[in-house]
């Protein structure tokens, strides 16, 4: 049964709240997003976080398996939640909109041409950005009625991982694996929507499921070897800075490193996470690279 951390304390999810992938904190609430089948979200009062304020179990109809990624989109004043289905290449992408307090849902995107995969989205003033791994391409929708606009290619393998960045108005995208001679992030012209600069990084292959964008820099996590690496936000393609070399598992063996595992900017500092037991989290200024780790 999943827990949740809060204050020394756990909160149980529930039975069958298991794998929780996404999260999000919208007023006073806090959501969980699990990578079941079919999905569920989790809905958590900050104030009373003992009690479960509602779950949501999506339809098992292959189009709400895994929840990949909630996001809250202000302008619109709801959740989105992305699904997709790593295993199954022929599951619809599907994008579902919840009402943060009442947990009221429905469906905005629901496209059959491709699936998502393990993939991501993000949004600008304008569109909503879907990151399929599947076909290595990037979709864009209106936010104004949800419609179909255009896709780009990435020239990634697997592509994991997306991020808008309003000062420089690039998208940038992150692989899920790397091979010789593959890029690794990609970056692309939120304006023009065509692709601009591709980073080569082949130490740190697999970039974890966020991307964080913030003081001029591109900041990932590396699900190999837990490194934190920052590229250039206006253009991926120069030597990135490793700001954090891999944290050793127990017994300093430098042979396994904890896996890292997203990355996310709060406006003021970086947050980020390994894998563990306990886990653990980094705090990270931004201006100085200074980390804490608790």
């Amino acid at each position: 049964m999943a827990t949740l951390v809060n204050n020394g304390w756990f909160t149980s999810l529930g039975s069958g709240s298991n794998y929780p992938h996404a999260i999000v904190y919208v007023s006073g609430f806090l959501w969980a997003g699990c990578e079941t089948d079919p999905g569920k979200a989790v809905q958590i009062n900050t104030l009373n976080p003992g009690v479960i304020a509602q779950t949501i179990t999506f339809p098992n109809d292959n189009a709400h398996k895994w929840i990949l990624q909630m996001r809250y989109i202000p302008a619109k004043g709801k959740i989105y939640a992305l699904f997709g289905d790593a295993n199954n290449s022929a599951s619809p992408t599907t994008l579902t909109q919840i009402d943060p307090v009442t947990g009221v849902y429905s469906d905005v995107i629901t496209d059959a041409s491709y699936s998502a995969g393990q993939g991501s989205f993000t949004f600008d003033n304008t569109y909503v950005y879907i990151i399929s791994w599947y076909t290595n391409s990037v979709y864009r929708y209106r936010l104004s009625d949800w419609g179909f606009v255009s896709s780009v290619g990435t020239s990634l393998p697997l592509p994991h991982s997306i991020e808008y960045d309003s000062v420089s108005g690039n998208l940038f995208v992150g692989a899920a694996t790397s091979w010789t001679g593959f890029p690794i992030i990609a970056q692309i012209s939120a304006a023009a929507f065509t692709l601009t600069h591709l980073g080569f990084w082949e130490l740190d292959k697999v970039f974890s499921d966020d991307i964080a964008v913030t003081g001029g820099y591109v900041w990932v996590g590396s699900e190999t070897t837990g490194n934190i690496v920052k590229f250039l936000a206006t253009d991926v393609s120069q030597t990135p800075i490793r700001v954090i070399t891999g944290i050793e598992n127990a017994g300093g063996n430098h042979n396994f490193f904890k896996r890292n595992f997203g990355i996310y900017f709060d406006g003021g500092v970086l947050w980020t996470g390994w894998e563990g037991n306990p886990g653990i989290i980094g705090r990270i200024t931004p201006a100085t690279n200074a980390v804490e780790l608790f």
